[in-house]
């Protein structure tokens, strides 16, 4: 195992190994390219059976000037020599092809890349009309922080605009101006990744346009035997295109994707506007039939069960108040979180918000029976909820979520039902 020592690890952390890499990559990498060469030239008579360069033992022992030269003392001038010399001239060009490309790779680590915004597509049904209060665009704008361009914005949400989000509400734009210093860092992460991926998109489409080159002139068929005619430079030109970095840290891909997701989100938009603008038409046009029908009615609770309650109350209070010990049965709310006397209210005079209130937005207890007192004025049932004894029974009127419960519709119900 090599010992580690503090000039291993400076080597490492200031410049990580990249001269023995770059000699690695000249020696190992670029033999393959080197060797299959070689096979080229032999295959055209510039090198002759039996050259060491075609020999497999000496793999990496030679390099692409190598060959080139060893070949160019074979080629010969001449029209029957045509051949030779073409091959030999695409062999150059390829191989000038590949050095200029890692020249513009090297150039784009130093490079900044420009902010600008692609060209915008026009409206129609896929754009959004109104899309200040879009609620998909002001979550799209939070998250990614596409800036404008100086005149169009990308999503054009209010926070993008940096004006008041939605009219009703108190929801102001936090913080600085769009776009946030963690748009700033997003972006720069992003330009990072899509550099990275555009250098190894590089480094392979080299390879392949060396391979395919290599093998058209080995086998005679154009990008060789391995490779489709037609779709494989459309798929490498593609390729390319989509990685190559545009704004704002994101390439090509990645834009198609957020134009996906505005278009998409358009074309939802226009829809359901299309839906509801017909489906709450006039009678004779509505889609649905009468706009009316359209709102849904509220059931109707059962009437017999409230009606068989009340029977047996009114029975109750009169059998209670004629009884040998008579007593009188009240109606009150009680609530149970809270203990005594502020536990219970008379019913009578007690309005519905009084009694939400009071029950902390829950479900209020009407309870139909009495609270008694001892000699000392002591409450004789603490142990029922708000001191009263429910001897004639109770209801309870439930108020299943907060929020429903505050809506005029639910609310006007509730009251009426109070």
């Amino acid at each position: 195992m090599a010992r580690i020592t503090a000039g291993n690890i400076l080597k490492v952390a200031i410049l990580p190994g990249i001269v023995p890499r770059t000699r690695e990559l000249m020696a190992g990498g670029f033999g393959y390219i080197a060797f299959y060469i070689a096979q080229i030239f032999w295959a055209v008579k510039l090198l002759p059976t039996g050259h060491p360069y075609l020999s497999v033992a000496n793999f990496g022992r030679f390099g692409i000037s190598h060959v080139t030269s060893e070949a160019w003392r074979s080629v010969v001038k001449g029209q029957r020599h045509i051949d030779q010399i073409i091959i030999f001239c695409v062999i150059l060009v390829g191989i000038a092809i590949l050095f200029i490309q890692f020249c513009f790779l090297g150039a784009a680590l130093f490079t900044q890349a420009a902010h600008a915004l692609p060209p915008l597509p026009a409206g129609g049904f896929l754009g959004t009309a109104n899309p200040d209060n879009d609620v998909a665009f002001v979550l799209l704008d939070y998250v990614f922080g596409i800036p404008s361009d100086g005149v169009n914005h990308f999503f054009g949400s209010c926070v993008a605009q940096e004006i008041q989000c939605f009219t009703d509400s108190p929801w102001p734009i936090p913080g600085p101006s769009f776009p946030f210093a963690y748009h700033d860092g997003l972006h720069a992460m992003l330009q990072v990744y899509s550099i990275g991926l555009l250098v190894i998109a590089m480094v392979i489409f080299s390879y392949f346009a060396v391979a395919i080159l290599l093998e058209t002139a080995e086998s005679g068929t154009p990008f060789g035997r391995r490779f489709n005619a037609l779709w494989a430079p459309v798929r490498m030109v593609m390729a390319i295109a989509l990685l190559m970095p545009i704004a704002n840290g994101l390439n090509a891909a990645q834009y198609v994707v957020l134009y996906a997701a505005k278009w998409g989100s358009g074309f939802a938009t226009n829809g359901w506007n299309l839906f509801v603008a017909d489906a709450t038409a006039p009678a004779n046009f509505s889609i649905l039939g009468d706009p009316k029908d359209l709102v849904a009615a509220p059931s109707t609770p059962p009437v017999n069960t409230f009606v068989q309650f009340a029977t047996v109350l009114a029975a109750c209070k009169i059998a209670e108040a004629s009884g040998t010990n008579p007593r009188d049965v009240n109606a009150y709310v009680v609530f149970p979180q809270t203990m005594g006397p502020a536990g219970r209210a008379d019913l009578v005079g007690l309005s519905y918000a009084d009694a939400l209130d009071r029950s902390n937005n829950g479900d209020i207890y009407y309870v139909f029976g009495v609270y008694e007192t001892d000699s000392s004025g002591q409450p004789l049932h603490a142990n029922y909820p708000g001191q009263v004894k429910p001897v004639c029974g109770e209801v309870a009127l439930q108020v299943t979520d907060v929020d429903d419960a505050f809506s005029p519709g639910s609310y006007y119900m509730l009251e009426q039902y109070h």
